[in-house]
Order: structure tokens, then C-alpha cells, then sequence
């Protein structure tokens, strides 16, 4: 394992025992910063100002839809990236929408205890067929089987789809890609 991956799982061990902490600091980071709801990459800009930079992005979903990400990623040939997502079709889809440069590199793998797992995810039908859906229902998913449903409403049972996801933990995906730095 390396120092890297020791030191994170140090650290959310230690956040797992601070409630609090990571929300109630981020909610007040988001308030202190102007602009932040209108364009996220004002922020990030703020907190990554260098030309390198590496970028884990776990539940990447399809890189573009409400990801403020794509567009920094785009625009500084500097910053590579490891992006997760775990729904086959996103997946496909996101590979699609970063393009094969070597500075990308994608995990079709769900963040857990690294163990397989059964996750659930809208069916891209649902969008075609229940025009009520929000813009963001297709950024859903979930390990638990009635967790969209209680989102979405009881209409969207029937898109629900499930899928046998590979698990990776955070120190094993840092391992598996030779991460030394996350910016």
C-alpha cells in the first residue's frame, strides 16, 4: 500500500469520526465564496491555481451533465484525471465524452468496501417515457433498491435497473493507478 492510500485511510478514518466536519466546513467555504452557485469552477479555480494538477472524480456519472469538472479539464491540458462511475451505459458514455487522451483514465467501478456489489440506476427510457423527470436524474444511484424510488417518486420503479458493480476502496483504486498526489 502506499504512503498515499495509508494516509487516506488514516484521514477518513478520522473524518468518520467528525460528523460534522466535511459538510459544516463546506457549507462554509461554498457561502464565503461569490459566485460559487453560478459557475463551480470559480471555486475549484480557487483552490487548484496550478498549470499540473491530478483530479479524482468519484461517481463521475457522464463527465459533462452538472459537472463543473469537464470544462476545467478541458481547459488545462495540464491536469489529468481518474474518473469513477459504476453504471455501464455513463460509463461508456463518459470514456465518449473525455476522448482517449492519455491524461484521462476511467475505473468502471463502484468506491466501497471492495467487495462486488448489486447497484441500482435509472433506465435511460425513463427520461423518454416520464417527462416530469428533474435534469438530474440520471446523476442517481444507489447501493440501497428503494433509494430512487423515495427520490423520484413511485413512477420511476419500473426504470429501475440493477447491475453487479465491481467494489474498489479508496486506498485500492489510489493503489491501482499509482496515484502519488490528489489536487
Amino acid at each position: 500500500m502506499t504512503a498515499l492510500a495509508k494516509n487516506m485511510t488514516a484521514f477518513l478514518q478520522k473524518i468518520k469520526m467528525i460528523p460534522l466536519l466535511g459538510p459544516g466546513l463546506g457549507k462554509l467555504r461554498y457561502a464565503a465564496t461569490a459566485g460559487w452557485k453560478r459557475d463551480p469552477t470559480v471555486l475549484i479555480s480557487m483552490d487548484i491555481k496550478e498549470d499540473r494538477a491530478f483530479i479524482l472524480q468519484i461517481g463521475s456519472n457522464d463527465g459533462i451533465s452538472g459537472d463543473p469538472i469537464f470544462k476545467l479539464m478541458k481547459k488545462r491540458p495540464g491536469w489529468e484525471g481518474l474518473f469513477v462511475e459504476p453504471v455501464p451505459y455513463l460509463f461508456r458514455v463518459l470514456k465518449h465524452n473525455y476522448g482517449a487522451s492519455p491524461r484521462f483514465r476511467f475505473e468502471n467501478s463502484a468506491v466501497n468496501d471492495g467487495q462486488a456489489e448489486m447497484f441500482y440506476w435509472v433506465d435511460p427510457k425513463a427520461k423518454e417515457e416520464l417527462t416530469e423527470l428533474p435534469e438530474w436524474w440520471e446523476q442517481l444511484g444507489s447501493f440501497r433498491k428503494g433509494y430512487i424510488r423515495e427520490i423520484l417518486g413511485p413512477t420511476i420503479a419500473g426504470y429501475v435497473r440493477e447491475t453487479l458493480i465491481r467494489g474498489i476502496t479508496l486506498p485500492g483504486l489510489i493503489d491501482k493507478y499509482g496515484i502519488a498526489s490528489i489536487d
